[in-house]
C-alpha cells in the first residue's frame, strides 16, 4: 500500500509480542487509508453506528473519530489465531448471512468483491442500513481471481443497488493504491 518502513520513533513497542508490535506499527502508519479511499474526514461518521463489511484483521475504521464501529469478516477467528488483536464489536460471519442489526452507515474498502454472492451482499447491506443512512464503498474492478471472484463494472454495481442510489465518487487506477506489479493492472 505504499507504506514506508517506519523510523525507530514510529515503531510500537507496548506489547509483549514482536509480531503484535509490528502489526500495530503498520496499522498506525496506514491509519488514514479508509479516509482517503472513502473520501471522508476522520469525523465524518461521528455519532453514528457503522458496519464495516470485510474489515480484515486491521480494523482501520477504528480511526473514525466518535463512531461506533462494528467489524464484520468471516475470517476473524483466523486473524486472532494468527496474532491480530480483536478490535471493538467483531462479528465473524459472511455479509450474506447477516441481517439482524441496523446501522447508520455501511462501509467496505476493497472487500465487497471478495464475497461469494455480490448481489446478495449488496442486498443485505441495503437491508442493514437505515433508510436515511449511507453506504460508502471502495470497490475494485478487476479480472477474477480465487479470492476476488467477481468481474464488476459500473453497470453491474449500479444494478445491484435496489434501495440506495449508487453514485460514483472517484475512479483511480490500481497504481495509486498498490505498488506496481503487486496487483492486476486491470484493477
Amino acid at each position: 500500500y505504499g507504506i514506508h518502513c517506519p523510523k525507530e520513533h514510529e515503531k510500537i513497542r507496548r506489547f509483549d509480542s514482536e509480531e503484535l508490535n509490528a502489526i500495530e506499527t503498520w496499522i498506525n502508519a496506514d491509519k488514514w487509508r479508509y479516509c482517503k479511499r472513502l473520501h471522508v474526514e476522520p469525523t465524518y461518521f461521528s455519532g453514528k453506528k457503522v458496519l464495516e463489511v470485510g474489515s480484515g484483521p486491521l480494523g482501520l475504521s477504528r480511526f473514525f473519530a466518535g463512531a461506533e464501529v462494528h467489524y464484520l469478516d468471516p475470517l476473524h477467528s483466523w486473524y486472532w489465531h494468527c496474532g491480530y488483536r480483536k478490535v471493538g464489536y467483531s462479528i465473524a460471519a459472511r455479509i450474506e448471512d447477516c441481517m439482524h442489526h441496523r446501522y447508520d452507515a455501511v462501509i467496505s474498502v476493497n472487500a465487497i468483491d471478495h464475497v461469494d454472492d455480490f448481489e446478495s451482499a449488496i442486498n443485505v447491506c441495503e437491508m442493514m442500513c437505515n433508510v436515511d443512512g449511507e453506504i460508502r464503498m471502495d470497490i475494485h474492478y478487476h479480472a477474477p481471481t480465487v479470492t476476488e471472484p467477481h468481474v464488476l463494472n459500473d453497470e453491474i454495481v449500479k444494478a445491484a443497488f435496489k434501495k440506495f442510489d449508487m453514485k460514483k465518487i472517484a475512479e483511480n487506477p490500481s497504481h495509486v493504491f498498490y505498488p506496481r506489479g503487486t496487483h492486476p493492472e486491470s484493477d
